[in-house]
């Protein structure tokens, strides 16, 4: 699991958080919000093992979404280990890191077009992603 950021042609800010499986290179689900918490991706875990399973093991970076007391119980009670990246080591979420920045390019985000929304920029998303909606 990784993050994104990027901003609205009115310069409001918002994340993408993506989550895609290593073994099987399938993106799995986006997240799109304004500002997002680890109980928003405790949301999001539980609708993708509603659809694909538990995992064993996730990737995650060291952002406070992932350290979060949150995450930590999830993790425990479902018995899924949280398998942190090191600092600055793109390498150990390679896969993840060549995803976002392949969907950064592709969708070309939304800078620089005022009349974009974040409802319009989800909407162009949910098109050719797998995107959850909390």
């Amino acid at each position: 699991m990784y993050f994104m950021a990027d901003q609205l042609g009115d310069d409001r800010r918002f994340r993408i958080l993506t989550i895609v499986d290593s073994f099987t290179r399938e993106s799995l689900g986006l997240y799109v919000a304004k500002n997002i918490k680890g109980d928003n991706v405790v949301d999001v875990l539980y609708k993708i093992i509603a659809q694909h399973g538990k995992p064993q093991k996730i990737q995650v970076a060291n952002g406070s979404e992932f350290t979060s007391i949150s995450m930590d119980l999830w993790a425990y009670l479902n018995k899924v280990e949280l398998d942190f990246s090191r600092p600055d080591m793109p390498t150990d979420n390679a896969f993840t890191e060549s995803f976002s920045n392949t969907l950064s390019k592709t969708e070309s985000h939304s800078g620089g077009h005022s009349n974009v929304t974040l409802k319009i920029f989800r909407l162009r998303l949910s098109q050719s992603h797998w995107l959850f909606e909390l």
